[in-house]
């Protein structure tokens, strides 16, 4: 497997199996990919579930932690806990609707999300604190006849962002997704968020149109 650094580098790095974490080297950042297959309850850390690389962060005022992005095991309700919050961190921004989600939806949250086959989730983390999050789900394109990802939400906390955390995670989607034969990974922006549409742009996501004249494709919903 592979992950993205947050430090803006070109190229890839592999995965290297680990056994332990570096506390000593304040100047690493490290990136745990949990296999979501795997049934084990570990996190970063952990021989048997994880590997790990090591990379370096954009310089920053919260000094050379060590960062990086995990899976989500579903099974863990600290993990959780810890996607659910980051849910809440995003959806009170102005971006998110400004508004928390109710102790009902967070609840439900809870028990129904680790039994949706079809979506997975990455953490972010600064240290041992848990600072951004993206869903995924995974979908089929019929015009491809491959398997697609579609990225369902996507947020890092305001006073973690400029260090590269959301490149990070879109990296690790795109990897997790090409390992798995992806065509393609998608998503959805609100027009006025020039500052998400700047960076989706920059990491190589375009507005999508099927061809030249028919129009770009609009995200439209109905409540039920």
């Amino acid at each position: 497997r592979y992950t993205a650094p947050f430090a803006g580098i070109d190229s890839f790095l592999p995965f290297q199996s680990l056994t332990t974490k570096s506390h000593d080297d304040s100047s690493a950042c490290l990136v745990g990919g949990v296999d979501p297959d795997l049934q084990s309850g570990s996190r970063v850390g952990d021989p048997d579930a994880a590997q790990l690389a090591f990379f370096q962060p954009r310089p920053h005022r919260h000094h050379a932690l060590r960062a990086g992005v995990s899976f989500l095991l579903s099974q863990e309700e600290n993990m959780m806990s810890h996607l659910i919050q980051q849910l809440s961190h995003y959806a009170l921004d102005d971006m998110g609707g400004g508004e928390d989600l109710s102790a009902a939806v967070k609840q439900r949250l809870l028990i129904d999300l680790p039994q949706q086959q079809q979506n997975f989730s990455l953490l972010a983390w600064v240290g041992d604190e848990c600072v951004g999050m993206t869903n995924c789900l995974w979908g089929y394109s019929t015009f491809a006849a491959q398997p697609l990802v579609n990225i369902h939400d996507l947020g890092v906390q305001k006073e973690y962002r400029g260090m590269g955390i959301s490149t990070a995670l879109l990296s690790a989607v795109e990897t997790h997704a090409g390992s798995r034969n992806a065509c393609k990974v998608t998503l959805e922006v609100l027009g006025n968020n020039l500052i998400a549409k700047a960076s989706y742009s920059k990491f190589g996501f375009n507005a999508y149109e099927l061809s030249v004249g028919t129009g770009k494709a609009e995200f439209w919903q109905k409540y039920l």
